[in-house]
């Protein structure tokens, strides 16, 4: 605070206008990002000193600005700067920030291979990239380590498209030398974990992934494939420590299941591991509730208005197979029975189906629909009368 109080003090005190003082007062408003009064000074300085400073600038503020197309139209019109290196580099730069990467690419094809360096050859992978030319992006990127690209953002865009184009022992490889280099990297230790997991390499996931858990990071992603490696490395190795096994599995899958409550994978897998440690009653608890998250809670209201609109076209077989499936997914929606019953008593000619199932409806029922319930009521007696006189 106290220097922003400074710059303001010392930017309105400088008396004239002469280059000097401008310039002074233009590298204190760059000091605190005041890029309109920047824009506003370059403008006043440009009146008495119109050279390459001032050109350099004038793109340098519409960068930080996020003004990229005008940074290239700054650059486009200065034709002799952009047919340098670097103008091309930093034209390049613009473009691939506005993803205009079909414009970036063209100017990358006009650049001298003696004038690439490790910078170049990842910015050329990134314009194809973004045109989706794969197989040219991934040379770009392997050419940019090649020359000397140790970061950690290279090695993580060159293994995140070999574990796109399902290349997964290529990126291991990439993703091995990538986290000794990078041992704290986060999100490369994730890739490589996720990609341990495809090969099955479980071990192997296991180490690297708590490695991204000591990291702090406990998402759902990592703890459900720490889990399952955990169970994969049990059921391969039934042995002493088996039982550990299972247990840091459900740790895991149970963290997974509270950042996610409707993944059906977390709850089989913990049913799985109660079944192989002989808790049955666990594991069957936990196998239904991953039965009942594959399916969203209004299914059974889909199912019912199916029911319907088949009853309604006369299609009673059809009508008959979606209630039924609702009152699988609802049985406690004691309605549903009155329509199927419903049903019954259009489309069959034996009424003794229709009968049982509206006197179902009416036992434990929970419906506060007093119609629905006389009218229940009076056909049971109905057809108790019709099915008496026929047998």
């Amino acid at each position: 605070m106290r220097y922003l109080i400074i710059v303001f003090i010392f930017s309105n005190t400088i008396i004239g206008h002469n280059l000097d003082s401008l310039k002074t007062i233009y590298g204190l408003q760059k000091s605190i990002y005041n890029l309109s009064k920047c824009e506003e000074i370059l403008y006043q300085i440009r009146i008495l000193q119109d050279d390459d400073w001032v050109f350099n600038e004038e793109i340098s503020i519409a960068e930080l600005k996020g003004n990229h197309g005008k940074a290239v139209e700054l650059i486009s019109d200065n034709t002799l700067y952009a047919q340098s290196i670097v103008g091309k580099v930093r034209l390049t730069n613009n473009l691939i920030k506005m993803k205009d990467y079909e414009s970036a690419s063209i100017i990358f094809s006009t650049i001298d291979s003696s004038d690439y360096n490790f910078t170049l050859y990842e910015k050329a992978g990134d314009a194809y990239l973004g045109r989706a030319i794969i197989d040219t992006a991934l040379e770009y990127y392997r050419s940019s380590i090649k020359t000397g690209n140790s970061s950690s953002a290279i090695f993580l865009k060159l293994s995140r498209l070999y574990v796109q184009t399902e290349n997964y022992e290529i990126a291991k490889d990439i993703l091995y030398k990538a986290v000794n280099l990078h041992p704290y990297d986060t999100k490369l230790l994730k890739l490589y974990t996720e990609v341990l997991f495809t090969l099955k390499d479980y071990l192997n996931t296991v180490n690297i992934g708590l490695r991204v858990i000591d990291k702090g990071d406990t998402t759902y992603s990592i703890t459900q494939k720490l889990g399952l490696a955990y169970y994969f490395i049990a059921e391969e190795n039934v042995s002493r420590g088996t039982d550990i096994k299972y247990r840091e599995s459900l740790k895991y899958l149970r963290l997974s299941s509270q950042l996610d409550e409707k993944d059906p994978l977390n709850y089989f897998y913990i049913g799985m591991n109660y079944s192989s440690m002989e808790v049955y009653d666990s594991a069957a608890s936990y196998f239904n509730k991953s039965i009942d998250s594959f399916y969203p809670s209004y299914v059974a209201d889909v199912y019912i208005q199916l029911g319907s609109v088949f009853q309604k076209d006369n299609q009673y077989a059809k009508a008959i197979k979606n209630y039924r499936k609702a009152f699988e997914f609802a049985a406690h929606r004691r309605n549903i029975l009155f329509y199927l019953a419903n049903v019954y008593d259009h489309y069959y000619y034996d009424k003794k189906p229709a009968k049982n199932t509206y006197q179902k409806f009416l036992n434990n029922n929970n419906s506060s629909d007093q119609k629905l319930l006389d009218y229940a009521n009076l056909r049971i007696e109905e057809l108790v009368e019709q099915i008496h006189f026929r047998d």
